[in-house]
């Protein structure tokens, strides 16, 4: 009998098929809480979790093993979460739980729901990683918006004008926007050079060609305008 009870028991527990990251939490009732993901799978999905506030480990910025089913309407069931990675490191700097927090409100906000990211998905593990071993914030949160807004369709332009197209030559500094995009030159800035920022060619240059490369911060508030434009 003891051993029917395990096996019982056993096919109870709930086995993960998917990877997450909790982008919020929302409480509901006395112990169960409507929870936001970033799924490896399934995109950004909502699910409800019961009594997730006592048996689940609902913490952001950690990589959760998850077991989704599908429930009523849009909601997706959580029957299970458990901690598959986690990120001490990460929570020890304050900057560093800052710069998180901006990625996974970003991500939140402009990726659909029930759409497949698996560019994003991978892109804020790689940012929640090296932050977690101490990477230089301004830098880290420059190269996840740019992979962020080229994955959702919303690259910044930056190897000629936004506006007409015309080239940049490589190596030229030329003067940034997010507002508008990207690049903008000489010609389609009508003589104003308000609200923009003049960037190095370099610089320029290895944000086109390897964002993660940056040791530079100076293309951080100009990528999160250009991403909280995009916001709804």
């Amino acid at each position: 009998m003891a051993s029917s009870r395990s096996s019982s028991s056993s096919a109870r527990v709930a086995e993960p098929d998917d990877r997450a990251f909790v982008l919020r939490v929302s409480p509901y009732g006395e112990s169960d809480a409507v929870v936001k993901l970033l799924t490896e799978r399934r995109g950004i999905v909502s699910a409800i979790g019961k009594r997730a506030k006592r048996r689940m480990v609902l913490e952001p910025f950690h990589t959760l093993r998850v077991s989704l089913a599908k429930g009523g309407g849009e909601l997706f069931s959580l029957r299970a979460a458990e901690v598959g990675q986690a990120r001490i490191g990460l929570l020890s700097r304050a900057e560093a739980l800052d710069a998180a927090g901006a990625c996974t409100r970003w991500t939140r906000s402009l990726c659909p729901e029930h759409t497949e990211e698996k560019v994003v998905f991978s892109a804020l593990e790689r940012a929640l990683d090296m932050l977690d071993v101490g990477a230089a914030v301004a830098p880290l949160e420059t190269a996840f918006g740019l992979v962020l807004l080229e994955s959702l369709g919303f690259a910044l332009e930056l190897d000629g004008c936004a506006r007409c197209g015309r080239p940049r030559p490589r190596g030229k500094a030329a003067l940034l926007a997010g507002r508008h995009g990207g690049v903008v030159c000489a010609a389609c800035r009508a003589g104003s050079e308000a609200g923009y920022t003049e960037i190095a060619g370099a610089v320029l240059d290895l944000a086109a060609d390897d964002p993660w490369a940056l040791r530079d911060g100076g293309l951080a508030p100009i990528v999160a305008a250009a991403v909280e434009a995009r916001t709804p």
